[in-house]
């Protein structure tokens, strides 16, 4: 079998990755790739960058003829002039929360039907190319799994995710609780709750790279809330291979990555705060939780096993 990713995702690297090491050919196509093929050629009459990097790789796909062309939702493609070989099967890959893939993804109509990112959520896709779709978590980092030097505990808790208002609300009650929190994500400037100054802080701070792996291994605890009832950040993996317990509403994407006992599971009530204070004054439930995890990511997030799950999708395509 013969695979095309076309990504810009570390993540997806790393996936490319693992499929080499498995004795799959793959060949991975990248934005900057797509660029390049400017200085050697001109196609005629392309008028915007999403036209040009389309009819590129429709060149690169007409040239490989790959078995399978995987293209990631994040890059600027104009679906209607994907025209790859009729023996090549396309599938669109989903790495992001399923919220923002409905509502403003460049391939809404390709995405239509995605109810959860889960590797069993496969849909046909409305397109004549695009015969499927499937949305697939991708690996963990490798820098995650590192643990070589002592940990040092920075917060208590960090809020992950993009901003809503429920996580809004959750921070403000671990505040008043007196407990040492921080959020990462973008949107946080809109906190009404937080003051003018922290907001412009906050604002300031998402134009400037920042390492969320560093804020994720210096808490005791990471917390997750997602925009709907289904998805899983990409950080919740890298949480999980750092073996920092995660804490989380229960919905059946988080039952299908993780073992049930390997994760806290919150919900919205007046009580949540609480539970929270409850769980982080428990260290052996949490050292418990964060072996499991650990063990659990060394088995289930790495390139290797994310490219062995991958080939069960295709296969069941």
């Amino acid at each position: 079998m013969r695979i095309l990713l076309a990504s810009g995702s570390v993540r997806i690297k790393l996936l490319s990755d693992g499929l080499k090491k498995s004795g799959i050919g793959v060949s991975l196509v990248t934005t900057e790739i797509l660029f390049a093929r400017k200085e050697d050629s001109f196609i005629e009459g392309v008028k915007s960058r999403r036209e040009f990097l389309t009819l590129s790789l429709n060149e690169i796909l007409v040239s490989e003829r790959p078995d399978v062309a995987v293209f990631d939702s994040q890059i600027p493609l104009s679906v209607d002039k994907i025209s790859p070989p009729k023996s090549t099967l396309c599938i669109l890959l989903n790495f992001d929360e399923p919220f923002y893939k409905r509502e403003f993804s460049l391939y809404s109509k390709v995405c239509t039907g995605f109810l959860s990112p889960s590797k069993s959520a496969i849909k046909e896709a409305e397109s004549e190319w695009f015969r499927s779709s499937t949305a697939f978590y991708p690996p963990a980092l490798p820098e995650a799994f590192h643990n070589e030097t002592k940990r040092v505990v920075q917060q208590d808790v960090l809020i992950t995710g993009k901003y809503n208002y429920q996580k809004e609300r959750l921070l403000s009650g671990l505040r008043a609780a007196k407990i040492n929190s921080v959020v990462c994500g973008g949107g946080w400037h809109r906190a009404s709750s937080l003051s003018a100054y922290l907001r412009r802080k906050i604002r300031k701070k998402a134009d400037t790279p920042y390492d969320v792996l560093e804020l994720i291994k210096g808490s005791r605890l990471v917390l997750y809330i997602p925009f709907s009832e289904t998805g899983l950040s990409e950080e919740i993996f890298d949480s999980a291979a750092a073996g920092i317990p995660i804490a989380m509403p229960s919905f059946d994407d988080a039952f299908d990555e993780f073992d049930k006992d390997s994760l806290c599971f919150i919900d919205d009530g007046s009580d949540t705060v609480e539970r929270i204070r409850t769980l982080l004054d428990f260290n052996l439930r949490l050292l418990d939780i964060s072996s499991r995890l650990s063990k659990m990511a060394q088995e289930r997030f790495t390139p290797e096993a994310r490219a062995k799950q991958f080939l069960e999708v295709l296969n069941r395509l």
